[in-house]
């Protein structure tokens, strides 16, 4: 198996597709007129850029809450940086884990991806682990990030708002208090692994939160080049 780091799993998952009730704070839609019901927005945890993003909620309960989310309307792929499909975010106070399946190709080719991250909200540290499949070739990565409260932005909730109120859970709604907390975002990333060719990505980095995110796609260039290597064997 061929490990990566979490940043560059991330923005592979982007290129290849080209790609809990919480306490919720309201905003109103655009062109809404006075007697609409305000739109609840809740704050998720997202390894990229802070952009406009809606989302469905599937599931809440008294642990986490599940949510489909997409760019906003109007939005392309390429300008918000999610896959066209979006992607499903479960996300409690104290877990967070993200799914995506990319479209297949015309070779019949796929990208599944997960991420799973264990939160300390105490300690704003948050313990990762991604698994990336591309046509059976799988890559991993685990990784410590610090002060991910910074990483923390705001999806509008588009459908299932009432799923929220049905639940009772401090998960997102600590969260909605500390999502724009300052903090110094640190990661340390490591790896060794195996796939259908052998391959080694070993990296150890500490940067701001906004340059963590750039740095990965400098990354990314590297880590297409492997994984185009092994899907040519």
């Amino acid at each position: 198996m061929m490990t990566l780091p979490l940043g560059s799993l991330l923005a592979l998952l982007a290129s290849l597709s080209l790609l809990p009730s919480p306490t919720v704070a309201t905003t109103s839609p655009p062109n809404s007129n006075s007697n609409s019901t305000p739109s609840p927005t809740i704050p998720i945890l997202f390894f990229g850029d802070e952009f406009p993003m809606v989302g469905s909620v599937i599931a809440s309960d008294t642990s986490a809450v599940t949510l489909a989310v997409q760019c906003s309307a109007g939005l392309t792929s390429e300008k918000c940086g999610l896959p066209g499909g979006g992607f499903t975010i479960t996300q409690g106070s104290r877990t967070w884990e993200l799914g995506y399946e990319g479209p297949k190709e015309t070779d019949g080719t796929n990208v599944v991806g997960t991420e799973y991250c264990k939160l300390d909200p105490v300690a704003d540290a948050a313990t990762c682990t991604a698994t990336a499949s591309i046509q059976g070739t799988a890559m991993d990565s685990n990784t410590v990030l610090s002060g991910y409260k910074h990483m923390m932005y705001p999806v509008t909730i588009t459908a299932g708002a009432e799923k929220l109120a049905a639940s009772s859970d401090g998960g997102a709604s600590a969260m909605l208090t500390t999502a724009k907390a300052t903090a110094t975002a640190t990661a340390t990333e490591t790896g060794t692994g195996t796939g259908t060719r052998t391959a080694t990505v070993t990296s150890t980095r500490t940067n701001a939160a906004g340059s963590m995110v750039t740095q990965n796609a400098a990354v990314l260039a590297g880590v297409v080049a492997v994984v185009g290597g092994m899907l040519a064997v």
